[in-house]
């Protein structure tokens, strides 16, 4: 989570206008479902955290 959210303000909120509420809950949704489906991270053996999370789940089965 630290990660998420220290990435999400390097990113998406510097040196950007005030947002509207609905525009920040918008970004949030958009960077929450980069994060889970398609950042790659070395600490998971290069896998996304969903891939990662389904592969732990089918080698526990």
């Amino acid at each position: 989570m630290e990660s998420f959210w220290s990435q999400f303000k390097t990113d998406e909120l510097a040196f950007k206008q005030t947002l509207s509420e609905i525009e920040l809950v918008n970004i949030i949704k958009k960077d929450i479902n980069w994060h889970n489906t398609a950042r790659r991270q070395l600490t998971l053996n290069g896998m996304t955290l969903e891939e990662y999370q389904n592969h732990t789940v089918q080698g526990s089965v």
